[in-house]
């Protein structure tokens, strides 16, 4: 099962990668899939860096090489870590384990997944405003259509809960006894990675990530605290190298691209 959460992990990085390229190619750029590939790979890297641009950093300079504009490349990286942060807000609330209680609590989760679903739809609408209000300075800008930005609020969605499948079928693989509903995992593995992301100078979320994930585990019952510790550790190393294995794999190929492209100049 380990074999197959690996896989479902890595259907969840495509799913990103074409919301990103999408996201460039709706700013008027052109980036081809295995380019688009290489560089989110690769850039994922960063967030092993202390501070949360070196991604963002890596992917616009290797963008810039492939013809990509570095002021396109950064925008849509942006774009793309705030809709996936605020989609994933939207996938907690919804799955209902964030939020214990009554009907009066369900209530609220629904209202608050309504409001942050409304504003991400919004930012089609908006965005062209504030660009507009700053007048010059951004006359430049090439705004993505609504239609790709909305296509990245379902493909940060879908992506989430690929991932806590995933997260789910690593657990039960190591720890065959735990029960629980999906529901519950998509809630703790998507709050615990979201706290990790948003730790300013914590790389890839270590040190946060793991506490919030035994305590959202243990809070939805779904493990006890000593088992939601081995599984925080332990999944702690799974997505590492899940992460790290394709994006150093990724890092060569574009060293290698790079080498042929200077050898064809010289």
């Amino acid at each position: 099962m380990v074999g197959a959460a690996s896989a479902i992990t890595l259907v969840a990085y495509a799913l990103l990668v074409e919301g990103w390229r999408r996201l460039i190619a709706g700013a008027g750029e052109r980036l081809r899939w295995r380019d688009a590939s290489v560089i989110w790979l690769a850039g994922n890297l960063g967030k092993y860096v202390p501070g949360k641009i070196w991604s963002i950093v890596a992917m616009s300079g290797m963008a810039a090489e492939r013809g990509v504009s570095p002021a396109v490349a950064a925008g849509s990286s942006v774009v793309m870590q705030v809709v996936t942060i605020a989609a994933g807000g939207a996938v907690v609330v919804a799955s209902g384990g964030a939020i214990p209680g009554g009907p009066a609590a369900a209530a609220a989760a629904a209202l608050l997944v309504g409001l942050i679903l409304a504003a991400l739809f919004a930012l089609p609408v908006v965005i062209p405003h504030v660009l507009k209000l700053a007048g010059k300075r951004a006359e430049n800008v090439q705004v993505p259509p609504r239609g790709a930005l909305w296509l990245t609020i379902v493909v940060a969605c879908a992506a989430w809960v690929l991932l806590s499948l995933a997260f789910m079928l690593f657990v039960r693989a190591i720890v065959p006894d735990l029960g629980g509903s999906v529901l519950a995992y998509v809630s703790a593995y998507t709050a615990s990675y979201i706290a990790g992301f948003l730790a300013p100078f914590a790389p890839g979320g270590v040190g946060v990530r793991e506490p919030a994930l035994v305590i959202a585990m243990t809070r939805l019952e779904l493990a006890s605290p000593s088992d939601a510790a081995v599984i925080a550790v332990a999944s702690r190393l799974w997505l590492t190298m899940v992460e790290l294995v394709p994006g150093l794999i990724a890092l060569g190929i574009y060293l290698l691209d790079r080498r042929r492209s200077a050898r064809r100049i010289g």
